[in-house]
């Protein structure tokens, strides 16, 4: 498995949707030119890619009404410092 940081899915002006991966500190925008694979499992085994250019970027889960559970483990702390409330642990 290839490792990635940051994975975006998109619509390339060449046309087509690809996957690519990208690392942190770059910023996923239209224009920039990337190494796109046509499946995540190609992207993961370094599979067939080809250079493309970003153009629409997609959800990156192309499967609707399928559950999202997020986990917020700084909840509690997010929540005081914002002043939104103030939460207790239970006793």
């Amino acid at each position: 498995m290839a490792p990635w940081e940051s994975l975006i899915r998109f619509s390339a002006t060449e046309g087509g949707v690809y996957w690519a991966a990208l690392a942190l500190n770059e910023q996923p925008k239209s224009g920039i030119v990337v190494k796109g694979y046509e499946t995540v499992e190609s992207l993961e085994e370094s599979g067939p890619s080809r250079e493309v250019t970003v153009g629409e970027l997609l959800a990156p889960v192309p499967i609707t009404g399928i559950p999202i559970i997020c986990v917020g483990l700084n909840y509690k702390n997010h929540a005081n410092e914002a002043s939104v409330c103030t939460l207790s642990s239970p006793q």
